[in-house]
C-alpha cells in the first residue's frame, strides 16, 4: 500500500522519493469512464505490467454539470479512487485541468460555460477565472488529502493541458499555477504538449516539468524538448499506442510488434513513459467529443470537418474496453520488464480474462412515438417560445436534443419552398407535416429539403441532435449547440422563378430534450404507441430481458429495428448507437445487469417493428473498412 510523507524530487536526471530512487512507468486510467466496481481489477493488471502510477484527468463537466452543483458519486467518487490506487501500491500523476481534451465533450469544460457569451475559457478573462477558482475550491478538497505529502498516493499534479495547441496566455498559466499552491499543492507540478518548441514555450514553464505527447520518433522530440528544458528528465506524458474512434471511420489499430518497438526505443531513450490510453474505457451517455478535422484514415488531402467521437473509449489501448489484457499488453510487458531487468515471472500474475455473457431475446412491452404530445411533455425538460430559434445553452441544456416547431403559411399550394438552416450544430431531421422529408448535417453537403405547402398552415419540426462538442483547438470557442443562426426558406415560384430569401423564418417554440433516465423513464405507458402513419419515426421502446447479474456482455445494435439512437439499461445510459460503423456493440457493464432488467431505446428511424436485441460475448469495433460518410443514417 502506498502510504509516503515523501515528495517526489529531480536529482541527476532522476527521480527519488525521499532518499529512494523512483523509477516512474505509466499509464493512463480514467475512472470516470469505468463503472466503481471493475476499478480494482485494471488496477492489478496495471500493478501485474510492471507499473509503478496510474494517470487520470479529472473532469470538469462530469463533477460540476450545472454550476454550484457537484457530483462525486459512483463512478465520480475521485477519493475512493486515489484511495483504491493507493491500495494497489500504485502512485498518482493527477491531471485536474480545467480543459482534459482526452475526446470527451467540449474537452471537459462544463457546457454552462457557454451561457457566457463573450466568456474566453483558458485565459485570464476574470469571468472564467471566477468560475474556475470555484471549482477548484470545491474539487481540491477531494484530493488534497491524498497528496504524497499527506501520506497519500498523488506525487504531481498537471497544471493546464496541451495549452501551446489552444493559446498564448502565460499568465493564465502563471494565474491556474498560483491558484493550486494556494489551495494547497505542494508536490511538484508537469504540463503535456507536443515537442515542437512552440508548443512547449506557450504550454508551460521552463522552471515545471515538461511532458511530451507523442507517438515514436522519441529521440528526435527529445533533442527538439531539449531546446525548452535541460535541467529535468525526459518524461512522455502521453505515449499514444492507439486512438479514438469516430463515427464513420475506419479503426485504424496499431499493431502490437510496432507499439513494443515504439516503447522500446522511448525507455532506451531515458525517457519515463506513460501510456495514453493504457485502460479503455467507455463515453457513457452523451460523453463523446468531436474533432474538426478528419477521419484518422482519411485520404491525404481530404477536408476539415465537423467529426464526433464513438461511445466506445476502447482506443486500442492495453487492456481493453471491458478490462482484459490485448496482445499488446503483453508484448509491452516483455519490454518494461527487459529494460528493467526483471524477469516477468517475478512480477504479479497476470489476472484471468473476464467472462462476457450472451443474453436471451428481449421481451417487449410497448412503444411510444416522440411526437404522440403525452411523450413529448414528458421528455420536454423546458418550452419557450422565441421570435428566432434558440440554442441548447441558452435555454440552460446540456446534451441530447432540442425541437424547434413553427408553422409555415400558405402561399400558393403549387409554391416550392427551400428549407436552409445557418448554423446547425450538429445533425437536423426535418419533418414537414409530421413527416420526415430530409436530415440536414453540419458543414456537409445536405440534400436540400424541399417541400410544397397544401393546407392552410403547414406544420414544421426540425429535431437537432447535439452529437457532442468538439474538444480540440480554437473550434470549442463557438461550440453551442442546436441552430446557432437562422432558418431560411427560399423560394421557386410555379413559373419556375427562384428567389432567394433574405428573410427568416420566425414564431418557433422551442423545446428542450436532454433525455434524462426520470424522464424517459415513464414514457411508453404514456404514448398510445401510434404515429400519424409518418414513418421513419423516433419512437421510444421499453422492454425486459434475464441474464446473470453481474457478468459483462454487449449488446449489438447492427439489426433490424435500429438505426440511431440510444440505450438504457436499468436506468443507466450505456451511450448513443450508429450504424454507420465502425462500432457495432455498445459495451454492457455487469456491475449494472441483475437477474431481471429493463431497457429502453430511443430510435431515431423506427418504422413500428420491434428492435432486435442481441446480445454478445465480444466487442465489435472495426465493422467497416472505408470510411462512411454521416449526412444520413444507413437504414440498411
Amino acid at each position: 500500500m502506498v502510504r509516503t510523507l515523501k515528495r517526489l524530487e529531480f536529482r541527476d536526471g532522476k527521480l527519488f522519493l525521499g532518499d529512494k530512487e523512483f523509477y516512474l512507468a505509466s499509464g493512463d486510467m480514467h475512472y470516470f469512464r469505468i463503472l466503481k466496481g471493475g476499478w480494482k481489477r485494471r488496477l492489478q493488471l496495471m500493478k501485474a505490467f510492471g507499473l509503478t502510477a496510474v494517470q487520470t484527468y479529472v473532469p470538469w463537466n462530469l463533477h460540476e454539470p450545472e454550476k454550484g452543483s457537484f457530483d462525486f458519486n459512483g463512478r465520480l467518487d475521485l477519493r475512493a479512487f486515489l484511495e483504491m490506487c493507493a491500495e494497489a501500491g500504485l502512485y498518482v500523476l493527477l491531471r485536474p485541468s480545467p480543459y482534459i481534451c482526452s475526446e470527451c465533450d467540449f474537452g471537459g469544460l462544463p457546457y454552462w460555460l457557454l451561457k457566457e457569451q463573450d466568456m474566453c475559457p483558458r485565459t485570464t478573462d476574470e469571468i472564467f477565472i471566477k468560475h474556475l477558482r470555484e471549482y477548484y475550491e470545491r474539487l481540491f478538497k477531494e484530493f488534497i488529502p491524498m497528496l504524497s505529502t499527506n501520506g497519500g498516493p498523488i506525487i504531481a499534479v498537471a497544471l493546464e493541458n496541451e495549452y501551446g495547441s489552444f493559446g498564448m496566455d502565460l499568465e493564465y498559466l502563471r494565474t491556474t499555477e498560483r491558484m493550486y499552491r494556494e489551495l494547497g499543492v505542494d508536490v511538484p507540478l508537469y504540463t503535456a504538449g507536443g515537442p515542437d518548441l512552440y508548443k512547449q514555450t506557450f504550454g508551460g514553464f521552463p522552471e515545471i516539468w515538461s511532458g511530451l505527447d507523442l507517438r515514436n520518433n522519441v529521440s528526435s522530440a527529445i533533442t527538439e524538448w531539449r531546446k525548452f528544458q535541460s535541467n529535468y528528465p525526459p518524461l512522455i506524458s502521453e505515449f499514444w499506442g492507439g486512438c479514438a474512434q469516430q463515427w464513420g471511420g475506419v479503426f485504424p489499430r496499431q499493431k502490437p510488434e510496432t507499439v513494443a518497438n515504439n516503447y522500446r526505443e522511448a525507455l532506451q531513450a531515458g525517457a519515463y513513459v506513460n501510456f495514453y490510453m493504457f485502460c479503455g474505457g467507455t463515453n457513457f451517455g452523451f460523453f463523446n467529443g468531436a474533432l474538426n478535422g478528419t477521419f484518422r484514415a482519411d485520404v491525404k488531402g481530404a477536408k476539415s470537418r465537423y467529426i464526433p467521437f464513438l461511445t466506445s473509449y476502447d482506443t486500442d489501448a492495453l487492456i481493453d474496453e471491458s478490462g482484459n489484457p490485448t496482445e499488446k499488453y503483453m508484448r509491452c510487458r516483455e519490454v518494461l520488464a527487459g529494460y528493467r531487468g526483471v524477469s516477468v515471472n517475478d512480477l504479479p500474475a497476470v489476472p484471468s480474462p473476464t467472462k462476457a455473457q450472451e443474453i436471451g431475446s428481449v421481451k417487449w412491452e410497448g412503444s411510444c412515438c416522440l411526437f404522440d404530445e403525452s411523450v413529448l411533455s414528458a421528455v420536454t425538460k423546458k418550452s419557450v417560445r422565441s421570435g428566432n430559434v434558440r440554442t441548447m445553452e441558452s435555454l440552460g441544456q446540456d446534451y441530447g436534443w432540442i425541437l424547434y416547431t413553427t408553422y409555415i403559411k400558405r402561399t400558393d399550394p403549387e409554391t416550392v419552398f427551400i428549407l436552409n438552416i445557418d448554423g446547425l450544430h450538429d445533425r437536423a431531421d426535418i419533418y414537414c407535416g409530421g413527416k420526415l422529408t430530409g436530415t440536414y448535417y453540419r458543414d456537409r453537403e445536405n440534400a436540400r429539403v424541399e417541400f410544397k405547402v397544401t393546407e392552410p398552415f403547414m406544420r414544421l419540426d426540425i429535431l437537432v441532435e447535439n452529437m457532442g462538442r468538439i474538444n480540440y483547438g480554437y473550434d470549442m470557442l463557438n461550440e453551442r449547440k442546436g441552430i446557432l443562426g437562422t432558418v431560411r426558406l427560399d423560394v421557386r415560384r410555379p413559373n419556375g422563378t427562384f428567389m432567394y430569401n433574405r428573410g427568416i423564418v420566425t414564431n418557433w417554440e422551442c423545446r428542450t430534450l436532454p433525455m434524462r433516465y426520470d424522464a424517459v423513464a415513464g414514457v411508453v405507458s404514456a404514448g398510445e404507441g401510434k404515429c400519424k402513419d409518418s414513418y421513419p419515426e423516433p419512437r421510444f421502446f421499453r422492454g425486459t430481458f434475464k441474464a446473470e447479474a453481474g457478468v459483462d456482455s454487449y449488446l449489438y445494435f447492427h439489426v433490424n429495428g435500429m438505426t440511431k439512437g440510444s440505450v438504457w439499461i436499468n436506468g443507466f445510459n450505456i451511450g448513443r448507437y450508429w450504424n454507420i460503423g465502425p462500432q457495432d456493440t455498445l459495451y454492457v457493464p455487469g456491475e449494472i445487469l441483475k437477474a431481471n432488467n429493463t431497457i429502453e431505446v430511443f430510435e431515431l428511424y423506427s418504422d413500428g417493428t420491434l428492435p432486435e436485441i442481441v446480445f454478445k460475448t465480444h466487442a465489435e469495433l472495426d465493422s467497416i473498412t472505408k470510411n462512411a460518410e454521416l449526412v444520413l443514417a444507413e437504414r440498411a
